[in-house]
């Protein structure tokens, strides 16, 4: 996935952020999912897994 994402951006100055849906049960025992995806991006570009922590302060 990140190397062909890299060949349509091939500028390593780019910031990857995968931000999971919530709600955040759903994605028990899955965070597996978003470390091989930012592995993959991570060899090409600066990559951050951040959740959506507005959610759970209950902020809209």
């Amino acid at each position: 996935m990140g190397e062909k994402i890299h060949k349509i951006f091939p500028n390593d100055k780019f910031f990857i952020v995968i931000q999971p849906e919530s709600p955040i049960k759903q994605w028990k025992n899955k965070s597996h999912v978003f470390f091989k995806f930012s592995e993959s991006l991570g060899e090409y570009f600066n990559v951050f897994v951040i959740p959506q922590t507005h959610k759970i302060l209950n902020i809209e």
